[in-house]
């Protein structure tokens, strides 16, 4: 059988999971145990303060029934509350509580200390540059 070298995409994909398991450490050190690596995704980009689930499903690029469920655990362990919008009262807005604040902070120090880390492991140079890539090829989608 021919040895098949791993695509990028499927490299890209050990990254993240390296680093959301690095980041959930983190983030469980920091004093949130409860949290799960999918809940964290929930948090990057604009996060999940005074949004909707819909808008947050779409950021986070999850399903809307995913995202609910998440988001249902994340009210459970008092993280979030469920609050009218005030621009459409039918829909709902999602506030991050006292908690849900300090685990937003967590999450994105935890994601600072990860690129850190790795940027001392690999060289700041390098690092810069693989970023640059990434938003090259970020940039170059949102164009197609």
């Amino acid at each position: 059988m021919q040895q098949r070298a791993p695509s990028l995409v499927g490299r890209l994909r050990v990254a993240y999971d390296l680093a959301r398991d690095e980041m959930l450490a983190l983030v469980r050190e920091a004093g949130h145990p409860d949290v799960t690596g999918a809940m964290i995704t929930l948090f990057r980009l604009t996060g999940i303060d005074q949004r909707r689930p819909g808008e947050i499903a779409a950021t986070a690029r999850l399903s809307k029934q995913a995202t609910n469920d998440f988001l249902r655990e994340l009210e459970r362990l008092r993280y979030v509350e469920r609050h009218p919008d005030p621009s459409d009262g039918r829909a709902r807005i999602m506030k991050l509580t006292k908690r849900g604040h300090e685990l937003d902070a967590a999450v994105w120090a935890a994601g600072r200390n990860v690129e850190r880390s790795w940027a001392a492991r690999i060289d700041r140079k390098r690092m810069a540059t693989f970023n640059e890539v990434l938003d090259e090829l970020i940039a170059g989608h949102d164009r197609d």
